[in-house]
C-alpha cells in the first residue's frame, strides 16, 4: 500500500430487499450474519476492520 492511502471495500447483498421480505427477518438477519461472518475475518486478515453495517 502507498503512504497516504486508504483502502476501502463496499459489498452489498444485491437482491436483498425481496427475498428478506418474503422470508422474515429472522431470516433477513441470518443472511446478514452470514455475511458479516465471511467478511469479518478477510478483513482482519488485511488489517481492516469493518466500520459500519445497515
Amino acid at each position: 500500500m502507498t503512504a497516504g492511502t486508504t483502502p476501502f471495500l463496499f459489498t452489498d447483498l444485491v437482491g436483498f430487499t425481496a427475498p428478506a421480505a418474503s422470508e422474515g427477518d429472522d431470516r433477513g438477519a441470518d443472511v446478514a450474519l452470514e455475511l458479516a461472518s465471511c467478511v469479518e475475518p478477510l478483513a482482519a486478515e488485511h488489517g481492516a476492520a469493518v466500520v459500519k453495517r445497515l
